[in-house]
């Protein structure tokens, strides 16, 4: 990948053992930390710094994860 500013992730649990879940989470973390911004196509919200929803390519929502909700596990 080089030297990446932006990652796009979809769907990164579809289909995954929570085992395997834990640990692209850990990756995920990491590869943020390196101030790579990433761009999470998921339904299960369990990491975000930011939430948005489309609907028919429009941003139709915006919060941060606490701000709807959701809770970092």
């Amino acid at each position: 990948m080089g030297d990446p500013d932006l990652v796009m992730v979809d769907e990164r649990t579809k289909g995954l053992a929570p085992q395997l879940v834990a640990v692209v989470r850990v990756l995920l973390e990491a590869i943020a930390e390196r101030c790579v911004a990433i761009l999470l196509i998921e339904q299960k919200l369990t990491i975000a710094h930011r939430v948005y929803v489309m609907g028919h390519g429009r941003i139709v929502f915006e919060a941060l994860p606490t701000n709807c909700g959701i809770t970092k596990q």
